[in-house]
């Protein structure tokens, strides 16, 4: 028995080493620091994939996060701060992999890699205008780079507004400014035969307002407008509605951080897809693969997206988008069709309108009819049982003389048989001496109301009775 229990004991110990011996130590401590600050939008997508990502891993990781807010202060006046801040807050943490995002995080990490980040796998993502001079030849660093298909974006705006004469680029003076301006200029060449290009970088929001209501006939490519020359700090909401709200122009993005009401779209930068990547690669590493091995990504994915409803309101041909272009605001397919077949979707509903209507009508008067109808059945059987009760014969003739109704006083007595009566001609009950004096009676009460008279009837048994009748 102590055998067996030590036996047991045994096999769930080495059970637990499993993930151990698969992945060395299991508990993994990882280092995300990013750029920027929260509230960032492109910054908060990449954060919140990456934890998602680590999180659901088979890894039990304690994910940190850190933000360098170098959008709205200057890498060089804190990323000594940064520094020591860390080196403060987790000087007893051994990181097992850090992710940094964009270029001022890959930066500072290169920059203090025989420092504090010694040793540490690194995974980059959303670096602009990726150069392996970067790494200052550190090893040990893979990533995804960010690159923008501005040729792209640049030939669909000018294929879908044919007519717009100048090229206007919207950009600040942060790290990432400079980069995406540097960018674009090098793809501006072929379409300067034919368009001006001027760009409005780091205006006041003053500034920029009175410059944007004068430019018409344009094309702007919102790059970057975060921090102005006079240091007013701007989210990407508040520079978005300030360019749409002051500007006449389509307005194309490189990136969907900027993607929101009244910009048209571009071929853009995935931030999710960024974040997606760089989780990847840092659990190809705590599964035990080397960061250089792995190499760097040169991430070419650009998604061609576009907002229907402002295309609509510039004019632009729907069809002269890529085929893999995604459409934010767009219409069902059902209200697709109906749209381009407008006219006979209209017949259509009239038509089912007026069918509708029929329709209604005729149950309505089916109703009706039943209504007259029942009214009239018990009108009948009261005036039926009214006539059953009385002593005298009543009986109603239709216009060629026959006998169409009889009440059963008739039988009374055995002389006739209401069967037999009931359509036979008149004539047949009545004495052959007093037929003519009949016919009259009933032509003239046609005409006037005749007072009763009396005339000779005959019964089925051959005996003549005299009759008193009144004729209506």
């Amino acid at each position: 028995m102590f055998i067996l229990i030590n036996r047991i004991k045994f096999s769930v110990f080495i059970l637990l080493l499993i993930p151990s011996i698969l992945y060395g130590e299991h508990k993994k401590n990882v280092l995300l620091l990013n750029s920027y600050h929260p509230g960032y939008i492109w910054t908060d997508s990449i954060s919140s994939v990456i934890k998602k990502r680590v999180d659901s891993s088979e890894f039990s990781c304690s994910l940190f996060i850190e933000y360098m807010d170098t959008k709205r202060v200057s890498p060089d006046l804190i990323f000594t701060n940064i520094l020591h801040t860390l080196e403060l807050k987790y000087s007893k943490v051994k990181f097992d992999v850090v992710i940094c995002s964009d270029n001022n995080a890959l930066n500072f990490v290169v920059k203090n890699r025989k420092g504090f980040f010694k040793g540490i796998p690194v995974v980059f993502c959303g670096i602009n205008n990726y150069r392996t001079s970067m790494l200052k030849g550190e090893s040990g660093i893979t990533g995804i780079t960010e690159n923008h298909n501005y040729s792209g974006t640049l030939d669909i705006a000018l294929t879908l507004h044919p007519g717009n004469q100048d090229l206007v680029v919207i950009g600040d003076y942060t790290t990432t400014g400079y980069s995406n301006r540097s960018a674009f200029r090098r793809y501006l060449q072929p379409y300067l035969k034919n368009h001006l290009y001027y760009e409005l970088n780091g205006l006041s929001s003053a500034d920029m307002i009175k410059k944007l209501r004068n430019i018409d006939n344009s094309i702007i490519f919102y790059l970057d407008y975060f921090l102005t020359e006079n240091g007013e700090v701007l989210s990407i909401e508040k520079s978005r509605k300030l360019i749409i709200d002051n500007v006449k122009s389509p307005v194309y993005i490189m990136d969907d951080s900027k993607m929101g009401s009244g910009v048209v779209g571009g071929f853009i930068v995935s931030s999710s897809h960024q974040g997606k990547n760089a989780a990847e690669l840092a659990l190809r590493i705590l599964r035990g693969e080397n960061p250089d091995s792995i190499g760097i990504i040169n991430e070419k994915r650009n998604i061609p997206t576009f907002d229907y409803r402002v295309l609509q309101s510039f004019g632009a041909d729907i069809s002269l988008l890529p085929e893999d272009s995604v459409l934010i605001n767009a219409p069902s397919y059902f209200m697709t069709v109906i749209n381009e077949n407008r006219g006979f979707f209209i017949l259509l509903v009239l038509g089912f309108v007026f069918l509708i209507t029929a329709v209604i009508f005729l149950q309505r008067s089916r109703l009706k009819h039943k209504r007259m109808k029942s009214l009239l059945r018990r009108s009948e059987e009261k005036y039926r049982n009214l006539i059953e009760d009385m002593d005298d014969t009543v009986f109603s003739l239709d216009e060629r003389g026959i006998i169409t109704f009889v009440s059963s006083v008739i039988e009374r007595g055995g002389r006739y048989n209401i069967d037999d009566v009931i359509g036979s001609h008149y004539k047949t009950v009545i004495h052959c001496d007093d037929r003519k004096i009949v016919e009259e009676k009933l032509k003239q009460c046609l005409t006037e109301r005749i007072a009763p008279f009396e005339l000779r009837v005959v019964d089925q048994k051959d005996a003549v009775n005299i009759v008193r009748t009144t004729v209506r």
